[in-house]
């Protein structure tokens, strides 16, 4: 099924980024070879001008009003500014690794969201839900440090159960036999206390941030008795490639690699706890 997602994301039209930002993804051939593990692209990332809107000329600094009958100065499916960001989808364990050059995980998530809220894909696969991979450990060290919690939020989506385990299969199971698509839970400590997570608790932070099947959110008062909010889409998980132009590996090789050292592990745990 995330084989046929990506083809049909990459046949849609640009989807907006950020602004006038916009982006679309390629995939590269052979993209129909079932026996590798992942898909392989870019994402082209360029900005969305309107081509019949009224240009500046710099030199003479004056404005160029073209005429709505005449064609365009530049052809309107030609966009400037392109950046390229190579990108790797591992289909068991659902993750997705690019190069993030000026594209941040919060926005590049936002971006595949946007692809995937299309009409076309929701008719065809339900709803896409989206979330960058976070860190669990700057989760809990960042509650840790506050004085005082005021609010604690953990949202998950209903995930395709296929590399769950048994503890995540059971927390999606019953959300299933509820017709749940979504589950929020919201918990307020006493006054002035600060909420301790119970192993239960910890578990759901787990799913939702390092399995990236949602969010959490954390309000309370530092030590100065100032106000934080801790998102963990503030803190998304990222990581570095030592890439060196030696002729006998490339760049795509290399996120390749890592994703399955990152990948594997975590499928691994998965399958013996089952």
């Amino acid at each position: 099924i995330y084989r046929q997602l990506f083809h049909n994301l990459a046949r849609l039209k640009p989807a907006q980024i950020a602004g006038t930002s916009y982006g679309t993804i390629v995939l590269f051939p052979p993209n129909d070879n079932y026996e590798r593990p992942f898909l392989a692209g870019k994402i082209y990332r360029f900005l969305n001008i309107n081509a019949r809107d009224n240009w500046l000329d710099t030199r003479n600094k004056e404005p160029i009003e073209q005429d709505p009958n005449d064609p365009p100065i530049v052809a309107e499916h030609l966009k400037p500014n392109l950046k390229e960001h190579l990108f790797v989808f591992f289909l068991d364990g659902h993750r997705l690794f690019y190069e993030s050059f000026g594209l941040s995980p919060k926005r590049a998530a936002k971006f595949l969201q946007n692809l995937s809220n299309n009409s076309r894909i929701v008719n065809q696969f339900g709803r896409v839900d989206i979330e960058a991979v976070t860190s669990t450990d700057k989760i809990e060290r960042e509650m840790k440090r506050l004085k005082t919690t005021q609010e604690l939020l953990i949202q998950l989506c209903l995930v395709n159960d296929d590399r769950l385990n048994r503890f995540e299969k059971e927390i999606m199971g019953r959300l299933k036999s509820e017709n749940v698509r979504d589950y929020k839970e919201i918990r307020h400590p006493l006054r002035g206390e600060k909420i301790i997570p119970s192993d239960e608790t910890r578990a759901l932070i787990a799913l939702a941030t390092a399995g990236g099947n949602g969010y959490v959110a954390i309000k309370g008062k530092d030590i100065d008795d100032s106000s934080v909010t801790i998102s963990s889409r503030d803190h998304p998980k990222e990581y570095t490639v030592e890439h060196h132009t030696d002729g006998q590996r490339s760049l795509l090789g290399d996120i390749i690699e890592l994703g399955a050292e990152i990948t594997e592990p975590l499928l691994q745990s998965r399958r013996r706890s089952k």
